[in-house]
Parts: structure tokens; C-alpha cells; sequence
């Protein structure tokens, strides 16, 4: 249930006690499990907080039943807020009640009203994907049915402390096979005023250690020294293309090499280690599971927030069937990529153009936007 005001619903509960009818386990989330902006985005919320709900509400429902009660999920009247609960509800009845997608999401279809927005791209310019809860739902149960979900293995205290911009702002996305992380520095530097640090590729040992990291793809333009993590063991590549822009079929090819040659965990980066670093791994799990764009954005939208950027979403979707089409990525293509990527835009026309500009303007907003992002979370840990 979502309610305008809070006071209503003590009111509301208050009432039904006195008449002795306090028969119902109220609780909310939406002060308790966080999403944090990088611009216009606002969810889905990522694989802890589903995590952490499924915790909390197994317990509610192993106790309140028992004794007499319903358990009721409210949250405000905001639609971002309402998307968010109604979200994790559908995780729930996903992950831990063995739903399908349509039938966890069937309880939220309603004929005569829309009480649920689409999710929005981590920028601030406009976004026609339209990428909407179920497509979250359909994402996770693709992963589920694939072993892609650490499950009743995992580690909420790991994953919060490797989630945090200062520890590592890096993300499991596949275990075994991929992790994503920010773009390491030359050297770790941190900024007291914002609270903001940047890590040195040194800081990342560790933690790459425990998730049997062999390899670092380096996706942007080099910001510290390759041969820092080849010392370490580690070996490393670079397969640049621009920010915020999608892949060639050279950047393609030489990714699908890279993971096919790679029998460890690959660490995946570009600047953010959002969008460039999103779509390659995106591309490799429609390659591989036969994922849909929607479906994978969705997934990789909750292992890493902010994933997938502007156009990179049409081009996943734009190329479904031919990244279908190659076969399994860990053995040899069936054919070229490059021979039939789709592109819809012609270069060097008008369009083209317009798409570069947008691209660009993502691209500094990306920036800035980790940054902030960085310093808020800073804020609130302190």
C-alpha cells in the first residue's frame, strides 16, 4: 500500500488496535534501504538492498502469520518510491517464492491506472528505453535459472563494504567471470572536503585476490600504469572506445577474445565503470544465455546501479538477434560480428551528430555525477 502521509496510517493502526483489530504487521523501507542518484535515475535498488529485503521480510512472514497477521509493505505516494517497494516485492516472489516474472508481477497489473513509472538511465537527458519493473524481474529470472546469483552464499557485509565508493565502488556481476569497478587513479588520493577518494590499482589486490581475478580489461583512456597490475599478477588489457558511446566490431571482437582466453574472473573498467563497462558485459550475456536488452540491463541495473548509458541501450536492443546469432561466447563465432551489427544512425550525418553531442553531454555528466554521487555516500557513512 503506498500513503500520503505517515501520520494517517498511526492514525489508521491506532484505531484498528482500540476496536482490537490489530491483526497487521506494518513496515516500510523506504528510509531504510537506499538507492543513490547519480542523476536522474532512482532505481532499481541494488542486490544487497534485494538481499536484505528478502532477510527482512522472510522473518516477518516465518513470525506474523503465526500469530494472527497479515504483513503489510507501505510506502509514500511517490512514484519512484512505489516502483522501488512494488520492485523488491516482485524480487521477493522471484528469487525466494520460486514465482515467475508474470506471475510475481501479476498483483501490480492494474487496467485502469499506472501507479508504477519506467526506470530512468543514470543521466539527465532524456530516455525513450523506457526500462520498467518487470523487465527487472524477467532479468533476475533469467539469472537465476543460469546459476548467475550468489544466493544462499551470499555476503551482505562483503558486498556493502566492496560497494562503497571509498573501498572500491566495484560490483560481482557474475561470479566467476565478471566483476565491474570504477577506473583506478595513479595513485590513491583522498579529497577531505568532499570525502571523495580515488584508489590506486594497488588497493584492489585484495579484494581481486578473494575473486579470483586473473585478468583487468581497461575500457578508457589509461589513468594509471598497466604494469601495476602485471607486476601484481594480474594480466591486463586495453580495448578502448569512447565514453558513453557503443562498441565497434574491433572492440567486440577483441572483448569476445579476451573472455574466451581468460579462464579466471575478469575485472572490468572504464571510467565509471557503468556505461562502456555495462554494455560489454551485457553483450557477452545476450551472446551467451540468450538474454533480451531489456532483460539484461535490468539484471546488470541491479548488480551494478547506474549500468548501460543513453544509446547503449538501443544498440544491445538493436543487435539482439545478431548477438543471438553468434553462438556461445566461449567458443569461436560462427560468423564475424562486424559483418552484420546493426546501426541506425548513418555517420557523419545530422544525426549522427546529435548522437555524438548527446554521447559527450553524458559523458561529462557521468563524471561529475560519480563524483557527487561519491561525496553524498561519503556524507552518509560519516
Amino acid at each position: 500500500m503506498s500513503i500520503r502521509e505517515e501520520a494517517k496510517l498511526k492514525e489508521l493502526i491506532e484505531t484498528r488496535r482500540r476496536r482490537g483489530q490489530d491483526d497487521r504487521d506494518f513496515f516500510s523501507i523506504d528510509n531504510e534501504l537506499l538507492y543513490f542518484p547519480f542523476c536522474a535515475d532512482f532505481g532499481p535498488l541494488n542486490y544487497g538492498c534485494v538481499q536484505k529485503f528478502i532477510q527482512v521480510l522472510r522473518k516477518k512472514l516465518d513470525f506474523f502469520p503465526k500469530h494472527g497477521k497479515s504483513v503489510v509493505l507501505y510506502t509514500s505516494a511517490d512514484p519512484k518510491s512505489r516502483t522501488n517497494a512494488a520492485t523488491l516485492l516482485g524480487c521477493f516472489l522471484v528469487l525466494e517464492m520460486d514465482m515467475t516474472p508474470e506471475e510475481a508481477w501479476a498483483p501490480f497489473e492494474f487496467s485502469n491506472a499506472a501507479p508504477f513509472i519506467p526506470f530512468h538511465e543514470a543521466s539527465f537527458e532524456s530516455d525513450d528505453f523506457n526500462l520498467v519493473p518487470i523487465d527487472v524481474l524477467q532479468g533476475l529470472y533469467k539469472a537465476k535459472q543460469n546459476g548467475l546469483l550468489r544466493l544462499d552464499d551470499f555476503d551482505i557485509e562483503w558486498y556493502d563494504y566492496c560497494d562503497h565508493p571509498n573501498h572500491a565502488d566495484l560490483h560481482e556481476i557474475v561470479p566467476g567471470k565478471f566483476v565491474a569497478f570504477k577506473g583506478p587513479k595513479e595513485e590513491t588520493v583522498y579529497h577531505k572536503d568532499t570525502g571523495v577518494m580515488y584508489l590506486a590499482p594497488k588497493e584492489y589486490f585484495t579484494i581481486f585476490q578473494r575473486l579470483d581475478v586473473t585478468a583487468v580489461v581497461r575500457l578508457n583512456e589509461p589513468q594509471y600504469r598497466a604494469e601495476d597490475f602485471k607486476e601484481a599478477g594480474f594480466n591486463h588489457y586495453d580495448i578502448y572506445f569512447d565514453d558513453c558511446s557503443t562498441p565497434d566490431e574491433e572492440v567486440l571482437n577483441t572483448w569476445f577474445d579476451v573472455c574466451r582466453a581468460e579462464q579466471g574472473t575478469i575485472a572490468v573498467h572504464c571510467k565509471a565503470g557503468l556505461g562502456r563497462t555495462g554494455t560489454l558485459i551485457c553483450a557477452w550475456l545476450m551472446r551467451k544465455y540468450r538474454f533480451t536488452a531489456a532483460e539484461v540491463i535490468g539484471f546488470i541495473r541491479v548488480m551494478r546501479p547506474g549500468s548501460v548509458l543513453g544509446d547503449q541501450q538501443t544498440f544491445l536492443e538493436d543487435n539482439e538477434d545478431i548477438l543471438w546469432s553468434l553462438g556461445d561466447p566461449d567458443l569461436p563465432p560462427i560468423h564475424p560480428c562486424g559483418d552484420l551489427l546493426v546501426s541506425d544512425v548513418e555517420p557523419d550525418t545530422e544525426e549522427d551528430l546529435r548522437a555524438k553531442e548527446a554521447a559527450a553531454r553524458r559523458a561529462k555528466e557521468n563524471t561529475e555525477a560519480m563524483n557527487r554521487q561519491a561525496a553524498i555516500r561519503a556524507a552518509a557513512a560519516r
